[in-house]
């Protein structure tokens, strides 16, 4: 038989414990490797999402800013929604129909 030393066998045993609990720590433990790496993704997509919201939030007030004005307002709803007051026609030109007629 071989004889392991004393030296050797502890040695042999605390190794293979710390590489038992490298492994047990990268892949197995909640606090794993792959966790956090699946973790980190979702905290980059998240705060893309924010910057996005963000100037979209920024658009928007921008906008109400200027729809306090009235006059503004009254523009809005009329290029939007094709508002009108109650003695005026309002009269829509489709721009493929204009486009057909030119050619």
């Amino acid at each position: 038989m071989i004889r392991i030393g004393k030296k050797k066998k502890t040695l042999l045993i605390y190794g293979s414990i710390t590489i038992a609990f490298v492994i047990w720590m990268a892949y197995y433990d909640d606090h794993s490797i792959a966790l956090h790496k699946e973790l980190n993704q979702k905290i980059y997509s998240l705060e893309s999402k924010k910057r996005s919201l963000t100037s979209q939030i920024g658009a928007v007030q921008h906008q109400i800013e200027i729809l306090k004005h009235p006059d503004s307002l009254r523009k809005y709803a009329r290029e939007e929604f094709f508002y009108k007051t109650s003695n005026e026609t309002i009269y829509l030109i489709d721009s493929i129909t204009i486009n057909s007629l030119g050619d």
